[in-house]
């Protein structure tokens, strides 16, 4: 499909604006570091709650990730797959809670509760994959 260069320069202004601070998704990325280019989605599901849906890439001048995240009946994108692309983004970005030094969540036994390892990932024989029941 051949698009031309001014009209893929107002697609890629109008996500940029999105998640600027006045976009629809402008809360989601305050303070992120990083500028970021996205487009929320809402799809009719008329058997039950609305699909979500959130696209986006960064850093909007030069992209280096672009995620996409349906939500199954989650409702608005916004709401329901937008704080889920901000999480991958600050991962991808090692910013936010991923930031090297950033304080983790610890269950009552001081273990990372945001990690789920299983006995091949950290014995040293096994290959790192995850057990099917990890996924």
């Amino acid at each position: 499909m051949s698009v031309s260069k001014s009209t893929l320069d107002l697609v890629r202004e109008g996500m940029r604006n999105v998640a600027e601070e006045s976009g629809t998704a402008g809360s989601l990325f305050a303070g992120f570091p990083i500028q970021v280019a996205g487009k929320t989605g809402t799809a009719e599901n008329f058997g039950g709650t609305d699909h979500g849906w959130f696209v986006a890439y960064a850093p909007y001048e030069h992209p280096r990730i672009v995620i996409a995240v349906l939500t199954e009946q989650g409702g608005f994108g916004s709401l329901s797959s937008g704080p889920i692309v901000r999480s991958m983004l600050e991962a991808y970005f090692h910013v936010g809670e991923y930031a090297e030094g950033a304080p983790k969540d610890k269950d009552k036994n001081g273990k990372d509760k945001n990690t789920k390892a299983d006995k091949n990932t950290h014995d040293g024989k096994g290959d790192g994959q995850h057990d099917s029941d990890d996924r």
